[in-house]
């Protein structure tokens, strides 16, 4: 019984390059588009996702307002604190520089008390 990727490697217009050679090149190949497709499908790992209807990128200053109240106060020219919400601390949101576009929001965690 022939080993399926040997023959495959012998069929091949380049059967004149040592098999290992070939089997090199067809495993690198292989773990290349692997390692693509991973890193790809990893892409909604790292997207944005809303937060009481707040998305980042897409909502405004004055839907964050809507949700969060009146900030508590600006830490920066884009970075401003709001009150707590539930099971947080503190939240901040940042806006896009000379923007109103909500850039990221970020939770610090809150102690829960029993």
């Amino acid at each position: 019984m022939k080993c399926p990727i040997l023959a495959r490697i012998m069929d091949s217009p380049n059967h004149h390059e040592h098999p290992l050679s070939q089997l090199e090149n067809t495993m690198t190949n292989r773990t290349s588009i692997i390692t693509l497709f991973l890193l790809l499908s990893c892409a909604t790992c790292f997207a944005q996702t809303a937060y009481n209807g707040v998305t980042p990128g897409k909502s405004t200053r004055a839907d964050a307002e809507r949700v969060f109240a009146k900030p508590v106060k600006n830490v920066s020219e884009t970075l401003v604190e709001y009150s707590p919400q539930p099971r947080t601390s503190k939240v901040y949101v940042q806006y896009r520089k000379d923007s109103q576009v909500t850039e990221r929001i970020e939770m610090a965690g809150g102690q829960e008390r029993f």
